[in-house]
C-alpha cells in the first residue's frame, strides 16, 4: 500500500539530493550517468526530478496524494520541475517541506 505521509525532513532530504544541479533532470524521474531514463531506486540512477527524488527518498509513496495534503492549491511538482527549471524545484521542495514542518508542529505525529 503506498504511503500517503511525508514529512519535512524527507521533503528537505529530496531537496538535498537534487540541490546540485548536476543530479537533477527534466522529463524524466530518474537518469543514469549517460542521461538515459532509469528507476527512481535503480543504483545506476545519479540524477532525479523533483517528484523522482521524493520517491528515492520514500518509496511507495503516493506523491500527489501526500503533497496534496500539506498544500491542496499547490502547483504541479512535475510542471515546476520540467518547465521552471532546476532553483524553482529545489525551491518549491522547499516551501513544501516548511508547510509540513509547521503542520507537524501544530498537529504532532501528522
Amino acid at each position: 500500500m503506498p504511503e500517503v505521509t511525508i514529512t519535512a525532513a524527507q521533503l528537505r532530504e529530496a531537496a538535498d539530493l537534487i540541490s546540485d544541479p548536476r543530479r537533477w533532470c527534466v522529463n524524466k524521474a530518474a537518469t543514469t550517468e549517460d542521461g538515459k531514463e532509469t528507476g527512481v531506486d535503480s543504483l545506476n540512477a545519479v540524477a532525479w526530478c523533483a517528484v523522482g527524488a521524493i520517491c528515492r527518498v520514500v518509496p511507495h509513496i503516493a506523491v500527489t496524494t501526500a503533497l496534496t495534503a500539506i498544500d491542496p492549491n499547490r502547483p504541479n511538482l512535475s510542471l515546476v520541475n520540467d518547465l521552471y527549471g532546476h532553483a524553482a524545484a529545489v525551491a518549491e521542495l522547499h516551501r513544501l517541506a516548511d508547510l509540513a514542518e509547521a503542520r507537524e508542529r501544530a498537529v504532532p505525529n501528522a
